[in-house]
């Protein structure tokens, strides 16, 4: 772990430390453990949380014709991943960029390669970002 990485971890726990001290959000079931990626929230929490989602969807559903409302459950049966592909053919290839240590989506790479340079070193985590990077290389080749 980095200093910077240590002081954002710091950071952080003071960060939601003061919101549960004000009542606006902990993590779930916290007095066991807790549970990654579920949170509570608290008298203040829920007013806040529930002016950014209107807004949100206003601006978002209801300013624009191309996009339609929908709510459903984040956390699905596993069979619904199996009939979609997801489980079989879903790949996500990531990319650990050398010059900035912070890893990218191959689908993130042009964007970031464009705001690194041309000469930016890219390191593989996967067979589809390795032809990526190869194709990056022989781009650079041709400038």
């Amino acid at each position: 772990m980095t200093a910077a990485s240590g002081q954002r971890l710091t950071q952080l726990d003071e960060l939601v430390s003061l919101c549960a001290s004000r009542g606006y959000i902990s993590p779930s079931s916290e007095i066991y453990g807790g549970i990654n990626g579920f949170w509570d929230y608290g008298p203040l929490g829920v007013e806040l949380k529930n002016n950014v989602k209107a807004r949100w969807w206003q601006r978002v559903v209801r300013e624009r014709a191309d996009v339609v409302g929908m709510d459903s459950a984040i956390i699905s049966h596993p069979r619904t991943w199996d009939a979609s592909g997801h489980t079989e053919h879903f790949s996500d290839p990531m990319v650990d960029c050398r010059a900035c240590k912070k890893r990218f989506r191959a689908d993130q790479l042009g964007r970031h390669r464009a705001l690194l340079g041309a000469r930016g070193q890219l390191r593989a985590r996967s067979h589809a970002a390795a032809q990526l990077q190869s194709d990056a290389r022989n781009a650079d080749r041709r400038l």
